[in-house]
């Protein structure tokens, strides 16, 4: 009976995230379906180093297990955390899924580390995307990666690998959702 009532609570969760983004999405067309000021930028990310844990998780609302798992494991193998470590979330699935999402949870270094699994530790190559930098609440994703496609459109790009969030300011520094800042991230190349 307690796994039937975690199973049904989890549920809930993700019926409720998915009612927040329904909502969301049904402003966005009430107001015109406009971009509503997302500012999409042009950006290189270096090449750089993480520290990361990747897994496949039930939904998009339980992210914050891999973030604990990263960390429990980090401490559990002593390696100390950078305090201006980057903290990012890759994407592997391509498109938005309801469930079983196969996501990356990572931290920046200043080198390779020698670590043991679940933890992978890796260096990632130079990166061009397309980003928009936006406040509050993650509900607002679907109009954020509306505004990211129609920019890429009109500006001759191609999305070219995985997308992924910087985490400027996350549930980690804050309870408060409207203090939320995350940058939304889609690699991209330039048409030929």
């Amino acid at each position: 009976m307690q796994a039937q009532k975690e199973y049904l609570l989890q549920k809930q969760e993700i019926l409720k995230g998915q009612l927040r983004l329904l909502d969301s999405t049904m402003e966005w067309f009430r107001k015109g379906g406009i971009n509503m000021g997302y500012e999409v930028t042009l950006k290189t990310l270096p090449k750089h180093y993480v520290i990361s844990v990747r897994d496949v998780i039930p939904s998009y609302s339980v992210e914050g297990l891999l973030w604990e798992t990263l960390h429990r494991e980090m401490q559990a193998q002593n390696i100390p955390q950078n305090q201006s470590a980057m903290h990012m979330t890759v994407f592997y699935d391509g498109e938005y899924r309801e469930s079983d999402v196969d996501i990356a949870v990572q931290m920046t270094t200043t080198s390779l580390m020698n670590v043991k699994l679940p933890l992978r530790s890796e260096e990632l190559p130079e990166v061009t995307y397309a980003g928009v930098v936006f406040r509050g609440p993650y509900e607002q994703i679907t109009q954020v990666t509306m505004a990211i496609a129609n920019w890429v459109a009109e500006h001759g790009y191609d999305w070219d690998g995985n997308y992924f969030m910087i985490y400027h300011v996350s549930p980690a520094e804050t309870e408060n959702p409207a203090e939320y800042v995350t940058e939304f991230c889609c690699p991209v190349k330039k048409k030929k």
